[in-house]
Order: C-alpha cells, then structure tokens, then sequence
C-alpha cells in the first residue's frame, strides 16, 4: 500500500511536469510526438534525481509520513478501516478496467481535445487552426489550454492508432492515482478508518464515475485542483517544503488544462491562504508565491494567443460592467439553480452534506470562525461558476444541461479532501472531551 500511495503522487507530479512543459515547447514550434514526450521525461526524471542528492536531506524527511498508532481506533476502527480499504480497491480497480473498455461519450473528446492533439503530434502549433478560412474551419474553444489535447496526441502515438478509448483509461488512471495520493497526504495526520471511509464515499459517487468514461478534461482539472487545495492545507498546517511544491505543480496543471483552472486555484488555495495569513504569515506568502509560479507557466500559451489574435470566449469587460450584469440579471436565477443541482442529489449523495455536517458540529464543539473556511470557500467556488453563466453570451437553455455537471468536479473534489481532516478535527475535540469527562468523574485518590 505504501509504496501505492506513492506510485500515485509519482504518476501526477510526472504528468503534471511533462505536460506542461510539452506545452510550452509546443508555442515554440517544437513537434509533440513520443520522441519528444521521451525527451521531456527522460529530462525531469534526471532532474528529480538530481534534486534528491542536492535538497538537504532534513526537507526530505517530510515525505517520510508518519504512521498512525494510538489512534487507529480499536478492532472495530480495524474492521472499518479494512472494510473501506477494500471497497476504494475494488472501485478503483473496476473503474480502471471499465475505462479500458469504454469509449468517450462527450463529444468535446472528439470534437477539439483529441482532434487538435493529433495535429500537435503529428505537424506542431499551427495557428491556421485557430481561425476561420475560406480553407480552414478554426477549432470551437480556439482558446483552451493545450495540456489535455497534448497528452491525448500523444496517447495515440504510443498505442499506434487512434483509439478513444486511450483517453478513458488516462482519465480513470490520474482519478485513481490521486485517490492513491490523498490516502499517501492525510497518512498520519487522519485516522486510518476516517482516511478510507471518506474515500471510500467518495470514489462510490455515481457522477464521478460516470466522468471518468467522458474522455473530456474535467476529471483530470479536478484532480489537479484538489491536489492543489490539499497540498495547501497541509502546508499551512505542517510546514513540509514536499506539500508547498506540491501545490505549485498542482496549480500549474490546473491552469493549463482548462481556462478555469487558473480562476479556481486562486479561490480553492490563493483564498485561504490570504485568509490563513494572519495565523501563518510567512507560509501563506509562500503558498501564494508558489501558485503564482504555477500560474505563471500558462504564459507561453497566452502570449502565444494573442500575438495571433486567437479570441477568448470569456469577456471580462462585460462579467465586470455593472451595466451589462444588470440587463443580464435573468440570467442569475437559472444558472444558480443548475449549479446548485450539480452538486446535490444522488450523483454526489456524500461529498456536500458530509462538508455541512462537519462545519456545523466543528462549529458546536469548537466555536471558532475557523470552520467556516473550507464550506465557505466551496460556495465562493459555486458562486464564480454562476457569475460565468451570468456575464457569458450563450443561450442558457444550451450551456446549463451540457456544462454545469461537469465543471463543479473540481470543488467537489477539493471539498471531498477536506472532509477526511475535519472529520479528524472533530473526532479528536470529542476524545478530549471524553477524557477530560472521565477524569473529573474519577472518584479522588483513584489511580489507573
């Protein structure tokens, strides 16, 4: 299992980096076939290597996480903590082996993301692409991140032929890798039992699941995005150099995936961190530098667009022009409605109402404003996603039903990893009560 958890965050650190840096070559004219991707990797994999010889060895012993002892619960956290084991197992096996066999059924999978991966495989960026001819039909979404579409190319150059099915099976692989990887992350920190039970009713989410076998960048930008948020907390809280660079190359995935990779790091982590700062001022400066780092890595890509004039489909001028909010403001009602949908009901029955439960009992226990934090930023993210469909020009009756159950993964995810460190929070509050109890119940003079 240890050495599981740390194939996952091995198998995301390693797609992160090669793919973005594949995209900045790409902007360079670089062609994006295997020879290349076996440059790049060959590359970083030297430099990790490298980087383990020269980091002192005392930021390396943060990656050495610690087990949990006293804590694990008894037999009956055991049998737990077994039974949840083997159901994230079972799941995360099944949904490897359905990816395998199934082909996309989002038509963004065939329509853009593998279409214009094949051709940065095969001839490089080119920007007749992008743009309307009377030779050319220009990609829909011209100004998507290129990282999903790189990786797929690539995919199909390594299998030999174009089979959609490659895109499943990435998908289902970087899901079941993080899944890996949080396990790995709240080792330690959370009790074994809480750590799998919260996977455990994560990964048994139907919408989940059913994303995994889309083919679209979704699940991968969640993915991404909850690597991010985790990280981030584990930073603020522990101090590990490990979780600080971890959300940097969470950061820096995210926004070259989807363009609201970016605007979501900056809720899901860059929020909390100014928020956090009062009480961890110098780590939360950190934080912050390093997703600006991360960020700063889609730069390539955005001077490459504009150098060729390729539009955006999101205009800032009218989501931040009173005037235009306001003559749109019927739009408000229909999109919150079908956000908040998204998130609720039987396709993710756990994730929101653990999330709630949790902030209000922290809350009960505790009474610090501290609890509010991660429920808070959650509704900060829903929020940013009806103010998208709020100030956007399409017609609502279109982009709701086709957009709103895939783009709140991200949140969803992120919300997912937190719970498991709250539950944690409050079973600890709990067991100093009892124990407190138990020594004011102790008749005097009795000793154990």
């Amino acid at each position: 299992m240890t050495w599981a958890s740390f194939a996952g965050l091995a198998v995301l650190i390693g797609a992160a980096s090669i793919g973005v840096v594949m995209c900045a070559l790409a902007v360079f004219g670089a062609q994006l076939g295997v020879q290349t991707l076996a440059v790049v990797a060959g590359a970083l994999g030297a430099a990790g290597v490298a980087i383990a010889f020269v980091v002192p060895k005392r930021h390396l012993d943060g990656i050495r996480f610690p087990i949990v002892g006293a804590q694990r619960g008894g037999s009956a956290g055991a049998t737990v903590e077994a039974a949840a084991a083997t159901i994230v197992a079972c799941v995360c096996v099944l949904t490897v082996f359905a990816a395998f066999r199934s082909s996309p059924w989002l038509n963004d999978s065939y329509s853009f993301w593998l279409p214009k991966g094949l051709l940065l495989a095969g001839n490089g960026l080119d920007e007749r692409w992008f743009t309307e001819s009377d030779r050319y039909f220009g990609f829909i979404h011209a100004d998507y991140p290129l990282w999903w579409s790189i990786v797929s190319g690539v995919e199909m150059q390594l299998v030999g032929s174009v089979d959609l099915r490659v895109m499943n099976a990435l998908t289902a692989v970087l899901l079941v890798a993080f899944v890996a990887s949080a396990a790995r992350l709240l080792w330690g920190r959370v009790r074994p039992w809480i750590v799998w039970v919260s996977l455990a009713l994560l990964v048994v989410s139907p919408e989940l699941l059913r994303h995994t076998q889309s083919g679209g960048a979704d699940v991968p930008l969640a993915v991404y995005l909850a690597l991010a948020a985790l990280a981030a907390v584990l930073w603020l809280t522990a101090g590990s150099w490990f979780f600080l660079a971890l959300a940097g190359f969470g950061a820096a995935a995210a926004a070259q995936i989807k363009l609201e990779g970016a605007p979501q790091i900056l809720i899901l982590v860059v929020l909390p961190a100014i928020l956090a700062a009062p009480l961890v001022r110098r780590r939360a400066a950190l934080l912050i530098a390093a997703v600006i780092a991360g960020l700063t890595t889609t730069l390539p890509w955005l001077v490459w667009r504009s150098v060729h004039d390729i539009p955006s489909e999101f205009v800032l001028r009218d989501a931040i022009d009173p005037r235009y909010l306001a003559e749109h403001a019927d739009r408000i009602r229909p999109s919150a409605q079908a956000v908040a949908e998204a998130v609720g009901g039987r396709d993710w029955p756990f994730v929101v109402p653990l999330l709630l439960a949790l902030t209000i009992v922290g809350l009960v226990l505790e009474r610090r404003a501290l609890w509010l934090l991660p429920a808070g930023v959650f509704f900060v993210c829903l929020g940013f996603f009806v103010w998208i469909y709020w100030s956007g020009s399409d017609p609502l009756d279109f982009w709701l039903p086709t957009s709103t159950y895939r783009v709140v993964d991200g949140a969803l995810l992120a919300a997912a990893v937190m719970v498991p460190l709250m539950a944690e929070r409050v079973a600890s509050l709990l067991a100093a009560r009892r124990s407190a109890r138990a020594r004011v119940d102790r008749p005097a003079g009795e000793t154990r």
